[in-house]
C-alpha cells in the first residue's frame, strides 16, 4: 500500500512557479509566535517545512522517533543538530495544513488517533492551510526553502540528506542590479527544430524591467530577444529567445548580455540532442503497469504538436500489460510522452509495490524509447524521426481520415474514416477499466464510413473507441457527458 494522501482539489506539482517561492508566507505557531518566511530566508537560513495532516498514517511514522519508518524523527533530530536548538544554521517548521485542523487535534484530543504531536518536539508547530502555496498534493510533503527563493521538494529523507539539501542553498541576494539565468524550459532533444525557452529571474533589489537574452553555438549567435516587463526581486518570468535548427548535438549557451554586477550568473548551457535514427512504419506502445495504474497516461504526437494517438488511465488494471498501436501518416519528427499523475513514475517498488516499464518500437521492431524502474519522474519524453509509413501505402490510411463527433456527447457520436482498399473491421469502445462496452463488427468494407455509436447507456467518462481494419489498429478517444 502506498504511503500518502491525497489531497482534494489540488494538482501535483513539486514546487510553486517554476520553483520560486514568490510570495511571502507568514506562520503563527501555536506558541503564538510569528515565523516570517522571507525574514528567515533575508538570514540566509534555508526552512525544512513539513506539511502534514494530524490524521496522516505515513506523516506520523516520519514523524515519531518511535515508529518503523527508516528516517523516524529525522526532522526533531535535524532540529536539535542544526535548527534553532542546535547551531542555528537552519529553520524547522512543521505545519499542519489540512483544512480546519485545530491545536486540539495536535495534541491527539478526542476524536483523534490520540497521536500527540507536541510533546517531544523541539521545533515551532503550527495549524494553517498554506498546502496551496506549495502546491501541495498529498501528506507529508517536505520541502526545502533557500534563502534565493529556489524551493525543492525532498521527501522524507535522512537527517544527513536533509541537511546536505539545506546547505546546497543559493545565499540570499545583496545586489542591486542583477538579472539572471534561472532554469531551461525547452526541448532537449529534436530533429531539427529546437524552441528555446528559458525562465530568467530578477535577483536584484531594484526591479528589472528589460533584458536582452540571446543563444550561441560555438560562439556564434542564432537567436536573441528582448524580454520586458516589471520583475520585483526574486520573481522570474517565461521567455522564448526563438528557434534553432540543429543536424546534430549541439550545445547552446544561453546568455543575459545586459551588464549588472554578478556576471556568474549570466549564461546556461544547454545540451541539445539530435535525434538522428530513423524509424519506419506505426509505432506499438507497450506499458507494464505498477501498482498504481490509475496514475499512467500517454500520447503520441506530431511535429505540429497534433494527438495521433493517446491512452490511459488504466484504473482496475494494476500489474497489467497494455499494447496499442499508433499510426502514423506522415513522415518527420515525432514525439512520445508518458505521465505520471503523481510525479512518481512506474517506480512501484518505494511504495512496497512493483515497478512497471514501457516501451516504444516501430514497425521493424526496433527500440525507439523505453524507461520505467525506480526512475521518478512527472512526464518522460522521447522525440523520434519517422522517415518510412506504412500507412501511407496500401496499411491504415483510414488513420488520416479519422474523426469523431459530437465530442463530448450525451447520445450518439459518428465515428467518420475512410478505408483505401476492403478490409475485415470492426469498432470498439473500452472503458476506463479495460473493459469492452460496445462491439461493432462491419466486416470487410472500403471507403468512407460513418459508425453511429449509441453512448446513451453509457457512464459519464473518457472512453477509447478502437478501430481494427486488417492488421491495423489505431484508437480515438470520446468523452461522454450527461
Amino acid at each position: 500500500m502506498r504511503h500518502y494522501y491525497l489531497v482534494s482539489s489540488l494538482s501535483y506539482s513539486q514546487v510553486p512557479d517554476n520553483g520560486i517561492l514568490t510570495q511571502n508566507v507568514i506562520v503563527t505557531d501555536i506558541d503564538g509566535v510569528e515565523h516570517n518566511f522571507y525574514d528567515i530566508l533575508d538570514q540566509n537560513k534555508a526552512i525544512v517545512l513539513d506539511l502534514f495532516a494530524e490524521w496522516c498514517g505515513p506523516c506520523w511514522n516520519y514523524h515519531d522517533s518511535g515508529s518503523t519508518h527508516p528516517n523516524a524523527g529525522a526532522l526533531k533530530d535535524l532540529e536539535t543538530q542544526y535548527g534553532t536548538a542546535g547551531t542555528g544554521e537552519l529553520v524547522v517548521l512543521g505545519v499542519d495544513s489540512h483544512a480546519g485542523g485545530t491545536e486540539l487535534e495536535l495534541e491527539g484530543g478526542q476524536g483523534t488517533n490520540g497521536w500527540d504531536w507536541v510533546t517531544g518536539t523541539p521545533y515551532p508547530l503550527a495549524v494553517q492551510e498554506i498546502g496551496g502555496t506549495f502546491n501541495q498534493s498529498y501528506y507529508p510533503t517536505i520541502v526545502v526553502i533557500c534563502p534565493d527563493r529556489t524551493v525543492t521538494e525532498i521527501g522524507q529523507q535522512s537527517v544527513a540528506n536533509l541537511y546536505a539539501a539545506a546547505t546546497q542553498c543559493g545565499n540570499a541576494s545583496t545586489a542591486t542590479n542583477d538579472a539572471r539565468v534561472y532554469s531551461y524550459l525547452g526541448d532537449l532533444e529534436s530533429c531539427g527544430e529546437v524552441d528555446l525557452d528559458v525562465v530568467i529571474q530578477n535577483y536584484g533589489s531594484t526591479n528589472l524591467t528589460s533584458a536582452t537574452v540571446r543563444a550561441l553555438i560555438g560562439g556564434t549567435e542564432v537567436a536573441t530577444t528582448t524580454w520586458s516587463g516589471n520583475l520585483s526581486q526574486y520573481d522570474v518570468a517565461d521567455v522564448n529567445i526563438g528557434t534553432v535548427t540543429i543536424t546534430q548535438d549541439e550545445t547552446v549557451t544561453i546568455e543575459i548580455t545586459d551588464t549588472d554586477e554578478d556576471a556568474s550568473n549570466n549564461t546556461m548551457n544547454v545540451n541539445l540532442t539530435y535525434a538522428s535514427e530513423e524509424y519506419a512504419g506505426d509505432v506499438t506502445v507497450t506499458i507494464n503497469l505498477d501498482d498504481y495504474p490509475d496514475e499512467t497516461t500517454w500520447e503520441i504526437l506530431n511535429e505540429s504538436g497534433a494527438v495521433l494517438g493517446s491512452g490511459g488511465p488504466y484504473p482496475g488494471q494494476e500489474l497489467g500489460t497494455v499494447q496499442e498501436t499508433v499510426s502514423i501518416p506522415a513522415t518527420g519528427c515525432h514525439s512520445f510522452v508518458i505521465y505520471d499523475e503523481y510525479g512518481d513514475g512506474l517506480n512501484g517498488s518505494q511504495w512496497g509495490g512493483t515497478d512497471g516499464n514501457y516501451t516504444l518500437t516501430d514497425g521493424d521492431g526496433l527500440t525507439i524509447a523505453q524507461g520505467g524502474g525506480t526512475a521518478n519522474w512527472d512526464d518522460e519524453k522521447s522525440t523520434f524521426n519517422v522517415v518510412e509509413t506504412a500507412s501511407l501505402n496500401d496499411l491504415n490510411a483510414f488513420s488520416k481520415t479519422i474523426a469523431i463527433y459530437p465530442n463530448p456527447t450525451s447520445n450518439v457520436a459518428t465515428l467518420s474514416f475512410d478505408n483505401n482498399e476492403t478490409k475485415e473491421t470492426s469498432v470498439s469502445v473500452i472503458n476506463s477499466v479495460g473493459q469492452e462496452v460496445i462491439s461493432i463488427d462491419l466486416g470487410a468494407v472500403s471507403g468512407l464510413q460513418n459508425v453511429e455509436i449509441d453512448a446513451a447507456s453509457l457512464e459519464a467518462g473518457i472512453y477509447l473507441v478502437k478501430i481494427s481494419s486488417g492488421n491495423d489498429v489505431t484508437t480515438k478517444r470520446l468523452s461522454v457527458a450527461h
